[in-house]
């Protein structure tokens, strides 16, 4: 099921049409956009499901089947990049339908992502599998259009837990090939990276919601 959380409790929702793992999300707690995942047995889906506090929806699907994505923007304007289907590639979506923009610099799946559709920033995450499975520092902020590449991470990782704007974000956690779990945290000003108060507990495979500071 779905979850929702208020006022200090979490409460049970109603349940996404399709059973997947792997999806990437955008948006609110009351209008909120699921794309791609895993679906056995497939190794990616092209489904998108928009949940609008209440009940899920089917919407249009994605042109490239995809999973493992970062994602970025609202319920009706979203952009979804990277993956298991398209490493480089980026679709925008507009409440309705998907386009294609332009390939970011870096290859990556897993990545971590920040902002809106004309305004992101994707850090972090694993290049094309199965070799060399390289972990990123490398970040890229996009205009709604085209990628550029900007400051690196202080620590290259995969599956970390994200959130914020373009020019105010944070990565924590995640985790290094052939290495282990972290609890680093790094914050973004918009021109460098910086680290701060490590996690509690080292994880990965987070979700993260919200600004730099909430």
């Amino acid at each position: 099921g779905f979850g929702g959380y208020g006022y200090g409790a979490w409460s049970a929702g109603p349940n996404k049409i399709t059973v997947e793992s792997g999806m990437s999300g955008v948006g609110t707690q009351n209008a909120y956009l699921s794309a791609g995942g895993y679906k056995n047995p497939t190794p990616a889906s092209a489904l998108t499901e928009k949940y609008n506090g209440s009940a899920w929806a089917a919407s249009a699907t994605l042109i490239q089947a995809n999973s493992a994505m970062a994602g970025f923007g609202t319920q009706n304007a979203a952009a979804f990049v990277g993956g298991h289907g398209d490493y480089d590639g980026t679709e925008l979506y507009n409440g309705a339908a998907y386009v294609n923009a332009g390939n970011m610099g870096t290859q990556r799946r897993y990545g971590g992502s920040a902002g809106t559709q004309n305004a992101g920033l994707v850090f972090s995450g694993t290049g094309p599998s199965p070799s060399p499975n390289t972990d990123h520092a490398h970040t890229e902020t996009f205009d709604g259009n085209a990628w550029t590449e900007v400051n690196n991470l202080n620590t290259a990782r995969t599956q970390a837990g994200s959130g914020g704007t373009q020019n105010s974000a944070m990565l924590a956690g995640g985790a290094i090939h052939g290495g282990s779990l972290q609890s680093i945290t790094e914050l973004w000003n918009g021109t460098n990276w910086t680290e701060t108060a490590d996690m509690n507990t080292a994880r990965n495979g987070t979700a993260g919601i919200g600004t730099q500071n909430h």
